[in-house]
């Protein structure tokens, strides 16, 4: 064709031209990988953006070692909730806190009658967990419920009571900014 003519290509064409050794159902396995690698970096994406939002909430209310933001980091684990999904329902055993680093949660509790009354909003940079039943082990009376597709650091009571030796953590703690 001449020089800046367009030709359009047709599907197979365009197959053929990725990966002329490879036949339909090779090109839809490698288009799958692709696919589910793409998906993972963005997932590992999401919690290191998670885990560098947690970073800058420590860094903006405490002094931290490297060391220390370190070790408060290992103590988190990473969790994506989509819109309506949830994070602990009213009758469950609390096993942890959760800071929102991107997303929407409620607390909410439901009475005798069905009617649901909502406790807390947690936005980004916010805390949310029931602290009672966490520390009890009592049932807890609260769901926690994402409104939005939400990036989660959780941290269960042992990363809390590991987190208490880091000065900046447990100071924090102890000031009611944690």
């Amino acid at each position: 064709p001449p020089v800046g003519a367009i030709r359009s290509r047709t599907l197979n064409e365009t197959r053929r031209s990725l990966s002329p050794k490879c036949g339909p159902s090779r090109y839809m396995e490698r288009a799958a990988a692709e696919a589910n690698n793409a998906s993972t970096r963005s997932a590992n994406v999401r919690v290191m953006s998670a885990f560098a939002v947690l970073r800058e909430f420590f860094q903006a209310r405490g002094t931290f070692t490297e060391a220390e933001l370190a070790l408060a980091e290992s103590l988190f684990v990473p969790r994506t909730l989509r819109s309506g999904d949830f994070l602990q329902r009213a009758g469950d055993v609390s096993q942890f806190v959760a800071f929102v680093a991107e997303g929407l949660l409620r607390s909410y509790s439901i009475d005798d009658k069905g009617n649901e009354h909502i406790v807390q909003f947690a936005a980004e940079t916010y805390w949310l967990g029931d602290s009672a039943s966490l520390t009890t082990g009592a049932p807890s009376q609260f769901f926690i419920q994402a409104l939005e597709d939400s990036d989660l650091l959780l941290l269960d009571k042992s990363g809390h009571e590991r987190g208490m030796s880091i000065p900046g953590y447990a100071e924090g703690f102890r000031m009611g900014v944690l």
